[in-house]
This record gives structure tokens, C-alpha cells and sequence, in this order.
């Protein structure tokens, strides 16, 4: 049906001289066989299919220890969302700064390896605010942790922004954030989750993982030239 549906979309834009571009963003449970070339083009009819195997935004660092041994593989989005990872580094992308991560002991304690983190951007970019993402939204109690280790670095508390109505802002309170920042007026960091964060890009990135690294790869490549990782032990 959903090949048929495209189908239907494709040629109804075409009469118009339009065009549609389409990015596949997972596939609900998928499995390898799911992304082959062959698939794809069994579903998408009437669409050019890219190779697309050359990361553009991101430095070689940042994609090296974001994909680390998964290169060719499914990989988790988010919840049973699923991605097929199949890169090529080819040997003009930009090295960039070299990741860093910073470890934590059971989640009491995930505050400390924030702490350690942002003193660490501060460090290198002054008081800016940058992107933290987590990998598990995890209710108000986790991102009162992660927020109560931004404070102990000396910041201000983030901003936090989920699917979650009754304790996230809004989306024009991000824009502004967005906004304020590029001016160098937002000194706040913005503290998010994978579902939120899906297609994002930021220059410096914080992932925080809740459970290892399901869906860490995913968070990594958003930022294009500085990650640091808040991983459990």
C-alpha cells in the first residue's frame, strides 16, 4: 500500500512540474534485509535512489566514534525504530577534535560525568549553551539528574524540551534559544531527547546514555564538530 500511495503522490506532483524528495528516516523493527537496494527500489517506484555513502556534516572524528564498529549495519534509532548504517570516510574529510568521554557509576550518579563534561566545554567554547541529548527521556526524575550535574559545572540549568507536554517548553521557546544563541546572548544549554533531536545538527553535542549504547550513534552524528559522550561504566 505504501508503494502504491507514493506512486499516486509522485504523479500527481509531476503533472504539476513539482518534485518530491523523500528521506527514509527508519524503518518500524527493521532488519538488514529491509534497507537492500533492491527493497528500497521495490518500494519507491518511481524515485532515483542516491548513493549517499559520504558524511558531509560531521568531521571524520566525530563520525568514527559515533558508528565505532557498526559501520554496514542496522542500527537503533529510537523506541523500534531501526537505520542501516553504510558510510565511506573518504580521505579529505577534516580529522577535527577528538571525542572525549567521561563515565558515571550507577544513575545517582550520572550528574558528575555532566558536571565533568560541560566543564570541559566551558573550557573550550566559554559560556555558550550546546545541545545535551539523551538517549532515554526517562522522566522528569533522570533529567532533574543530568540538569543538577549542569549546575554543579556553574551553569545555568537547562532548558529541557521533549514529546513530554507538562515539563518541556515550547518550540518557539527553542527557536528563541536557537536564535539568542547564534547572537551570543543564550548562555543555557538545551537538554533533549532522541526522539526530539531526530535530523538535528549542532556544533557541539553532550550524549548522555542511560542504558549503554543503544541509540548512541545516532546522537553522536548530530554534532558536527565536537562530541562528548556521558556513558555508564
Amino acid at each position: 500500500q505504501l508503494a502504491a500511495d507514493l506512486e499516486q503522490i509522485v504523479q500527481d506532483l509531476g503533472q504539476s512540474g513539482h518534485f518530491l524528495w523523500l528521506a527514509v528516516a527508519g524503518i518500524y523493527e527493521g532488519k538488514p534485509e529491509d534497507f537492500t537496494e533492491q527493497k528500497m527500489q521495490t518500494l519507491f517506484k518511481l524515485f532515483v535512489l542516491p548513493s549517499l555513502k559520504y558524511p558531509l556534516r560531521s568531521t571524520k572524528s566525530v563520525v568514527q566514534e559515533a558508528v565505532g564498529g557498526q559501520n554496514n549495519t542496522t542500527v537503533s534509532v529510537t523506541g523500534l525504530l531501526s537505520s542501516h548504517v553504510d558510510i565511506v570516510l573518504p580521505d579529505n574529510i577534516v580529522k577535527g577534535t577528538k571525542p572525549v568521554t567521561f563515565t558515571y557509576q550507577g544513575e545517582d550518579n550520572v550528574g558528575e560525568g555532566v558536571r565533568q563534561a560541560l566543564v570541559l566545554v566551558e573550557q573550550a567554547e566559554g559560556r555558550r549553551g550546546v545541545a545535551i541529548l539523551t538517549t532515554d527521556y526517562g522522566g522528569p526524575a533522570w533529567c532533574k539528574k543530568i540538569s543538577a550535574g549542569v549546575v554543579a559545572a556553574g551553569r545555568p540549568p537547562p532548558i529541557l524540551y521533549t514529546g513530554y507536554g507538562d515539563v518541556s517548553v515550547s518550540s518557539a521557546v527553542v527557536a528563541a534559544w536557537l536564535a539568542n544563541r547564534e547572537t551570543g546572548q543564550e548562555e543555557r544549554d538545551l537538554l533533549t531527547d532522541q526522539e526530539m533531536s531526530r535530523g538535528w545538527e549542532d556544533r557541539t553535542v553532550v550524549v548522555v546514555s542511560k542504558h549503554g549504547g543503544k541509540g548512541i550513534e545516532n546522537l553522536g552524528m548530530r554534532a558536527v564538530s565536537r562530541l562528548i559522550k556521558v556513558m555508564p561504566e
